[in-house]
């Protein structure tokens, strides 16, 4: 390096894409987790509909069913198109980190 500042500059650079990998990271898993939760209950109350299924169609219940199923469907599709842009987002700035850092150590360098 040509002087303490540019590696300073360097470091500070390197430190602050970490800082910004660890709290995407910690996004994507809490994003996960809910994803993980709707999954759940929108299985489980499937598997309670196929299993009381003779009940329901007597009661005539479907549609009650059909709307809560809709609404945890709606919520888990929510949930997976979050973890899925956060992911994206994730991919694309470790794509970049290597050329935004040589970028910098080049510009750093070069003042």
């Amino acid at each position: 390096f040509k002087d303490t500042a540019t590696t300073e500059i360097y470091t500070e650079q390197i430190v602050g894409s970490v800082r910004c990998v660890q709290e995407t990271v910690r996004n994507l898993m809490r994003a996960y987790g809910d994803m993980v939760e709707e999954k759940d209950k929108r299985i489980t109350l499937t598997s309670d509909v196929i299993a009381g299924i003779k009940s329901i169609k007597y009661l005539s219940w479907e549609k009650i069913f059909k709307e809560k199923i809709d609404e945890i469907r709606k919520r888990e599709f929510k949930a997976v198109s979050t973890f899925r842009k956060m992911d994206a987002c994730l991919i694309i700035f470790w794509e970049c980190l290597p050329s935004i850092l040589m970028l910098v150590t080049i510009v750093s360098y070069v003042k």
